[in-house]
Parts: structure tokens; C-alpha cells; sequence
């Protein structure tokens, strides 16, 4: 299941903004939003977060993005990757699907992602926090986090859901 990374929405005659009718959206971002929804009321999720990223949207050859928003162990991860800007761009959607399941206020574009780590494992992925981003999730009284990560089609998709 995959969002459309390039659907836009725009101002439309009654100062609201929405989709344009013959703009291909796929009918299962319908079903992800519902799906966030339906989750974040259930007992003992503080939030769900999701993002999707271009995979070409990762710029591989500058040096100072990469090292102020990844860890070394993510860019390793990513360098022994088939693909490292694919396993980057996953890791960026899942940092800000992270971001968006903590429920805090951000800091702008010009913020550092470094706080928020995904790790991998024989398990699948998993999230550890560091400074103002670990303060944030202690202070919401959050538990921990299940995160999914996929790419494809030149897109990568996370899924973040915040355990109280």
C-alpha cells in the first residue's frame, strides 16, 4: 500500500483546499488516515505518526545532511544497503513518522533528525530516542514505539504508533 508521494492539494473556489477530481489518489491513503485514526483512540497509544519520502529526495552527496540527521550506525545500515538512498530515504520517513506519533510542537526544517535513531535487527526495525526527542516521549509517559518501513516504486513509507 502505497500514498502518492505527488498528489497536491489546492485552493479551490471556496477558500478551502482539496484534491483536484482528476488528481490519482490512491484509495488507500483513505484507508491509512482511517486506519491512524481509528488507532490513536484506542487505550494505551499516545499517537500514530506516518510520512512518505521520495527516494530521491535524499541528496547523497551532501555530507553535512547526512551526518546531522542520520547516526553512524544508520549510515552504515544504509551504506551495506543494495540501495543506500532507498534504506535512507525509509529511515527518514520512519524519523518523521516518529516525530509525528511523539505529538510535539517542531522546531522547523531546520531541526536535526539525529534525536530519533532507527535500528535495525533480525526482528524488523525499532526506534531509540536521544535528547529533546527522548524528553519529549519520557514526559508523554510513552513506553516505546512499533514502527513499519518500506520503499518501492521510488517512494519510501513508515508507520509510527506511540505506546503509553
Amino acid at each position: 500500500m502505497l500514498l502518492n508521494p505527488l498528489a497536491r492539494a489546492s485552493k479551490d473556489a471556496k477558500g478551502s483546499y482539496s484534491f483536484s477530481p482528476d488528481m490519482p489518489v490512491a484509495g488507500s491513503s483513505v484507508h491509512a488516515l482511517a486506519a491512524a485514526k481509528m488507532a490513536a483512540t484506542v487505550e494505551g497509544v499516545h499517537g500514530v505518526g506516518t510520512d512518505v519520502e521520495l527516494i530521491s529526495s535524499i541528496p547523497m552527496d551532501n555530507q553535512t545532511y547526512l551526518e546531522r540527521n542520520f547516526t553512524k550506525g544508520e549510515l552504515d545500515y544504509a551504506h551495506s544497503a543494495p540501495d543506500p538512498q532507498a534504506s535512507l530515504a525509509g529511515r527518514w520517513a520512519a524519523k518523521e513518522a516518529v516525530f509525528k506519533s511523539l505529538k510535539v510542537a517542531g522546531r522547523g526544517g531546520a531541526a536535526p533528525m539525529k534525536e530519533i535513531e532507527i535500528i535495525s535487527s533480525e526482528k524488523g526495525p525499532s526506534v531509540r530516542l536521544h535528547g529533546e526527542a527522548e524528553k519529549a516521549a519520557n514526559e508523554a509517559g510513552i513506553s516505546g514505539f512499533e514502527l513499519s518501513l518500506s520503499h518501492a516504486d521510488g517512494v519510501a513509507l513508515a508507520v509510527a504508533l506511540a505506546k503509553k
